[in-house]
């Protein structure tokens, strides 16, 4: 038996293990820096009047006008996402839908991380004075996501390892 495919498998395993944990701290910086409000919080803080307290919540989120993260097996939301007088950004409906497969967490974390496409500043430190510039830096980050996506499939479909990018 080739020992090739174990070392790359056990390789594979520690880089994975590597990344959960660089990933659980990035979550972790991310809720101390940013309170994540729950639902109950989010009811509260947009003064709904719904019976059902979670409902508020749940709709702003199905409608694409927040974006949760899964803390504990529920949904909290970034408090970023909502204005000083409670109201969502209205940002946020453009910036989710622009987001495509980037969702929850990994956009909680692209919002909190500096960002070559803003000159080094985070997305979330610009939602309210530059909204457009932000939606533009994201449409242009899951364009390149795709792009690397698509050329890495074709790398592995057939076995080539040049790109050239035109």
């Amino acid at each position: 038996m080739d020992a090739a495919p174990v070392e790359l498998a056990v390789e594979d395993s520690i880089r994975l293990i590597e990344q959960t944990r660089l990933n659980q701290r990035a979550r972790q910086a991310l809720v101390d820096e940013f309170p994540v409000l729950s639902a109950t919080q989010v009811y509260e803080l947009i003064g709904s009047t719904a019976k059902n307290v979670h409902a508020s919540a749940t709709r702003l989120r199905r409608e694409g006008r927040i974006f949760g993260v899964k803390v504990g097996g529920e949904y909290r939301y970034p408090a970023f996402q909502f204005d000083k007088y409670g109201a969502v950004k209205a940002v946020m409906r453009k910036l989710i839908s622009a987001a495509g497969d980037l969702r929850e967490w990994g956009l909680a974390l692209w919002l909190a991380a500096p960002n070559g496409y803003l000159a080094g500043a985070r997305p979330v430190d610009l939602l309210e004075a530059e909204p457009d510039r932000v939606i533009a830096a994201l449409r242009r980050e899951v364009a390149d996501v795709i792009w690397r996506t698509d050329v890495s499939a074709c790398l592995a479909a057939t076995g080539s390892h040049r790109v050239v990018r035109g």
